[in-house]
């Protein structure tokens, strides 16, 4: 049969009317399953229809809104609008991504602070490290080790993939981080470098310390640092601590990467994936007998912890308590789901209970180290009006 002409004007008006009714018989019959969109989502409730409302306009806006943040097929639209950016431009939709060479991705802490954008001054860094000092040796009198740890940055780690177009007319690498390195190291302070160690064993390690498309430590690099960390807690407390092993056996090697090693990538939101190198996902197991110590550690971190904290179940098998204070404000534990607030806590007895306190930090945030907990225990040690005694020993 032949087809005249205003056949396929017809067919196409069907078409383009069909498109336009799709997002709305989605949003009413669920007719497909679109991939939901990763990442922070804040949920949109309807407007309250009322006569102020209603004359001021802002019902009329608030529900435009509404009707676009929850139309049907939204994660499609979002995932292809985003990979349009990323396939044609190299570039993100999400204002904190950044696009490096050959498929590598980056947060722009980590761009900032290894150029020098987020840099703080010299003084600023000594005075808190100070500070710190004071604390850590008033709670060693008091049976309790305060320990620093740096962690690498993806920055400072891969710098060679970093766009071309971040780099500054003028800079020095790292800023931050070397005058901190400089300060700690002139003091008694327990301090862990993981940023110099992981960089030093970037070309020699076994499986890669670092992902591709994530900006956290790889998997197999949290367990690299925990064994250091479970290690290094049994040597300044002079004891027996657990042993966490790695079961060569048990290890996962791949191109199948999990979540967390791939979660930047996530929160763009692609249709197809960014290809990713092989990633190491390692079993282990503990080892412990009656002359084991067990001590209690607590955590304040930013997400470098995050991993661990959840990925590692030894922490409750390891530590008599393993409490992990998100950004010195979240108070997440072993024991319970629910999240405390930090704030609500009375401070001093709550740090003075742990065998160990860990002051962990990426390179990306040490221009606020600790999240405000070396200014508040400061305050509650030596500037208080009942810490007469304490400043004194502290000093």
């Amino acid at each position: 049969m032949k087809w005249k002409k205003p056949t396929y004007k017809r067919i196409l008006f069907y078409v383009l009317l069909l498109l336009l009714f799709l997002p709305i018989l989605q949003k009413q019959f669920k007719i497909f399953k679109p991939k939901p969109l990763k990442g922070y989502i804040e949920k949109m409730e309807p407007a309250e229809l009322t006569d102020s409302t209603w004359f001021s306009g802002e019902y009329q806006a608030h529900q435009q809104k509404y009707i676009e943040e929850n139309i049907g097929l939204k994660p499609l639209f979002v995932r292809i609008n985003n990979q349009r950016e990323y396939s044609f431009f190299n570039d993100s939709r999400i204002w904190d991504i950044v696009i490096g060479k050959e498929g590598f991705i980056y947060t722009r802490g980590y761009v900032d602070a290894y150029y020098g954008n987020d840099t703080i001054s010299r003084d600023s860094i000594f005075t808190k490290v100070k500070m710190l000092d004071m604390i850590s040796d008033t709670l060693r009198k008091k049976g309790t080790e305060l320990i620093v740890m740096i962690a690498p940055g993806k920055g400072s780690y891969y710098p060679e993939y970093l766009p071309d177009e971040f780099i500054p007319t003028e800079w020095e690498p790292m800023p931050n981080y070397r005058n901190y390195v400089e300060a700690l190291n002139g003091t008694d302070i327990n301090f862990l470098d993981f940023n110099r160690w992981f960089r030093e064993m970037k070309d020699t390690a076994k499986y890669p310390l670092y992902p591709k498309t994530g900006v956290h430590w790889s998997t197999f690099g949290e367990f690299r640092a925990l064994d250091s960390l479970v290690n290094y807690i049994s040597y300044i407390n002079n004891c027996n601590g657990p042993d966490f092993r790695l079961n060569e056996d048990g290890i996962g090697y791949g191109k199948k990467v999990n979540e967390g090693d791939q979660d930047a990538e996530y929160t763009m939101n692609l249709i197809f994936d960014i290809p990713d190198f092989k990633m190491a996902y390692p079993g282990f197991y503990y080892a412990k007998d009656s002359t084991t110590c067990i001590p209690k550690m607590l955590t304040i971190s930013d997400s470098y912890f995050t991993g661990i904290f959840y990925y590692y179940r030894f922490l409750s098998e390891g530590f008599d308590d393993a409490d992990f204070w998100y950004y010195f404000d979240e108070i997440h534990t072993l024991e319970q789901n629910d999240t405390v607030s930090v704030a609500e806590l009375d401070l001093i007895p709550e740090i003075e209970k742990n065998d160990a306190i860990i002051l962990l930090c990426t390179d990306g945030n040490l221009n606020r180290l600790g999240f405000g907990f070396v200014e508040r225990a400061y305050k509650e040690y030596f500037l208080n009006d009942n810490s007469t005694e304490t400043s004194t020993g502290g000093e």
